[in-house]
């Protein structure tokens, strides 16, 4: 199989439509991952909560998912979101997961911890947002503001994110994976969410 080529990936935003009042200055936030509805599994063996997500397949051809639960706890209430942008690094790869496709993200309602039947639960929005491929050590920054608002207007906790490849496995018998972390900033490894709103 080919190898597929990288785009250097600084910044991916996909459009999204804005709100609220232009005369209310916009204010900003940054909203953290659950540490319990983040991390990564393989059905339907084990689910390990992790600040990095792994996403690809194993040495026995199974797919390796990630998860990765949004807590919004930190916006006001009627917060009306005007952009909001989730923060991915590459910060590794084992063989050649970009082979196995594109990352794609689906929607999701998470409970209140990780569990091996997210790996096949329904998605409320499946591939919502696709990412091509994109080098160790980039980052690639992804609008989720539409799945963040249908979570605030349900009135849920958490916006949750499961990332998978377009192909889940190339049988090829061997670890293919790529490790997400948090954009490389003083944050850290895990991923976030910033946001600007208006009250």
């Amino acid at each position: 199989m080919p190898t597929r080529a990288l785009v250097p990936l600084a910044l991916l935003l996909l459009a999204c439509g804005g709100g609220g009042s232009s005369d209310v200055p916009a204010e900003t936030v940054t909203l953290l991952p659950i540490p319990a509805l983040t991390g990564h599994g393989w059905f339907p063996f084990e689910v390990e909560s992790d600040t990095s997500l792994r996403i690809g397949d194993t040495d026995g051809n199974i797919a390796f998912r990630g998860y990765c639960g949004i807590d919004l706890s930190a916006l006001p209430e009627g917060a009306r979101i005007e952009s909001a942008r989730l923060h991915l690094h590459a910060a590794g790869t084992n063989g050649a997961p970009w082979d196995l496709g594109d990352l794609v993200l689906d929607h999701l309602e998470l409970g209140t911890v990780l569990d091996p039947d997210d790996y096949t639960a329904p998605a409320l929005e499946a591939a919502c947002r696709t990412v091509p491929a994109f080098p160790v050590g980039e980052d690639a920054r992804v609008d989720v503001a539409a799945q963040l608002r249908r979570d605030l207007e349900a009135g849920r906790s958490a916006s949750g994110f499961r990332f998978r490849l377009t192909n889940p496995t190339d049988d090829d018998g061997t670890y293919d994976f790529l490790v997400l972390s948090g954009s490389n900033s003083s944050l850290g490894p895990q991923p976030f969410v910033e946001v600007a709103y208006r009250p």
